[in-house]
């Protein structure tokens, strides 16, 4: 009943979705693109060696006063931390498998001071090994790992702006 409370709200409710609808017709409605699978393939990344262009995104970070000489010296040692667990990687491995997710859980097993004295010598099997018998205190902090993923993030996106790696790779 047009006459109530309730008709009224009703007949409002009506209304405001018909006139809705009305408005939504007359937008233009824009195709979708059909794209073959052929075409959705991004391009393979150039094969080369991961880590082998860090002196030069080092060089970029100093440059760039992004980075000072003592973070620089930091930040190689996850290139080395890296090259020590997954030695002689490339661009096109890191893509294809999942490299990245395991190197954070290696890192987490790492003893601390990894790289220091009689450890350093160690292979990184042993070095794993070691970390899975020692207590959480004594293995990589997360946020040591969190740092040496972020260091990778932005050496990624220093290949990318390079144009080393296709923008459409996902990182």
């Amino acid at each position: 009943d047009p006459d109530t409370v309730g008709g009224r709200l009703v007949e409002r409710t009506i209304l405001r979705g018909y006139a809705t609808l009305v408005d939504e017709l007359r937008q233009t409605i824009t195709d979708i693109p059909k794209v073959s699978p052929a075409e959705e393939k991004p391009a393979p990344p150039a094969s080369f060696i991961f880590t082998e262009l860090w002196k030069s995104f080092e060089r970029h970070k100093l440059d760039n006063r992004e980075w000072k000489a003592d973070t620089a010296s930091n930040a190689e040692g996850t290139k080395n931390v890296f090259d020590k667990l997954f030695p002689a990687v490339t661009v096109s491995q890191l893509v294809t498998t999942p490299i990245a997710s395991d190197f954070k859980s290696k890192l987490l097993l790492l003893p601390r001071h990894y790289a220091r004295g009689e450890r350093k010598k160690m292979s990184s099997d042993t070095l794993i090994a070691l970390g899975r018998t020692l207590p959480t205190r004594d293995q990589m902090q997360g946020a040591t790992a969190n740092k040496h993923l972020g260091n990778f993030s932005e050496y990624w996106l220093y290949l990318v702006g390079q144009k080393k790696i296709p923008t459409d790779i996902p990182n």
